[in-house]
């Protein structure tokens, strides 16, 4: 009987001390998020889908949240998601100020995956805290940040700095398609076959549209210039990517001959920086039909303009339609603040174009 016992309290002591100590937290699927900080309206988009978020305008930011999650944990993780757009033509993630391929966005001019303070700083404050919190993964959401050499070899070095703190080996993740809204429901990113790991063979295939690419956002809508909103032709808030003015002329209607205007996507919160914004003064379109008087408002058409945006490498232009034109569509799958999305015949001239165009400011 003796034997027994102390065969039992040693088995009780072995135990104990075999037991790892536990984890800040444990594993779950609920991601924690965060989210660009921005005035963008896609990025707006998709915080309505999300319940529990924060936004950080930089690295710092970033930190500040992690640590203080730290230290009042409010719930379990195993994921941290940065939600941003990409940024091309590497379609590196950019939270706020942050371009996630150095420290700072405002620090460098040139992105660099080898960046010695991009290594210093994953060692010596992103992968700690990251360890406290036993977060083992990290999701960069923003359009295709999978899909370039530049992206994937900087999701290498992520994962190799972030490696250094885990328990376990740390795999990021970028994404293999384009990435909106429907991607996210309550508790943050939902569309997991959209993810490429970091540890993969090799980048994930670049997109391309073709006209049964989403179906299930497309609508039978006819580009023309008279669906669009009039818009302010100097518009109040401050965007980080070029601004044309194109009036009536050649460069505006190469521009219209260049895009497929039979079918368009309604893509709301689009997670990807337009490349350029092209603003066309309402009075250029007079040859090409009447435009809605009620639309022009009290300004009158010499103060407005109809925008179309430049997105995924001169692939895709946006636009914005009128609540009339949305109300003869499908208005509930047309959210005016998102806008339409048509492919673009030749990327490579508009792209010629663009740079011909240059930029008003």
């Amino acid at each position: 009987m003796t034997a027994l016992l102390e065969g039992r309290a040693r088995n009780v002591d072995e135990s104990v001390i075999a037991d790892p100590v536990p984890p800040l937290t444990v594993p779950m699927a609920v991601p924690l998020t965060i989210i660009s900080s921005s005035t963008d309206v896609q990025i707006a988009l998709i915080c309505k889908k999300v319940d529990a978020w924060k936004t950080a305008q930089n690295s710092t930011a970033v930190i500040d949240y992690l640590e203080d999650a730290t230290i009042t944990p409010s719930f379990a993780c195993n994921t941290l998601d940065l939600v941003g757009h990409s940024v091309w033509p590497e379609n590196f993630l950019e939270i706020g100020d942050w371009l996630i391929s150095r420290v700072e966005d405002l620090d460098h001019q040139d992105a660099d995956p080898n960046d010695d303070d991009m290594k210093d700083f994953l060692k010596s404050q992103l992968a700690p805290k990251l360890a406290q919190l036993n977060i083992k993964s990290l999701r960069l959401l923003g359009c295709n940040t999978a899909s370039t050499p530049a992206g994937f070899a900087m999701m290498h070095m992520l994962a190799a700095g972030l490696s250094t703190s885990a328990q376990s080996p740390f795999v990021v993740y970028g994404t293999n398609d384009i990435i909106f809204d429907e991607d996210f429901d309550a508790s943050g990113f939902c569309s997991t076959d959209k993810l490429h790991p970091s540890n993969a063979a090799e980048p994930a295939p670049l997109l391309t549209f073709t006209s049964q690419s989403h179906p299930g956002s497309q609508l039978r809508l006819r580009l023309t210039p008279q669906v669009l909103r009039a818009d302010p032709l100097l518009p109040g808030a401050r965007v980080p990517w070029p601004i044309s003015v194109v009036p009536h002329g050649a460069v505006s209607q190469l521009i219209w001959r260049l895009i497929e205007p039979d079918v368009g996507w309604s893509l709301p919160g689009l997670l990807t920086r337009p490349l350029h914004e092209v603003l066309m003064p309402m009075q250029s379109f007079d040859a090409a039909g009447p435009v809605d008087a009620a639309a022009q408002g009290d300004g009158g058409a010499t103060s407005l303009c109809h925008r179309m945006q430049i997105l995924l490498g001169h692939h895709m232009v946006r636009v914005f339609p009128s609540e009339r034109a949305s109300s003869r569509t499908d208005p509930a799958r047309v959210d005016p603040r998102g806008g339409l999305l048509y492919k673009v015949k030749d990327p490579a001239a508009l792209a010629r174009l663009m740079s011909e165009v240059g930029s008003d400011r």
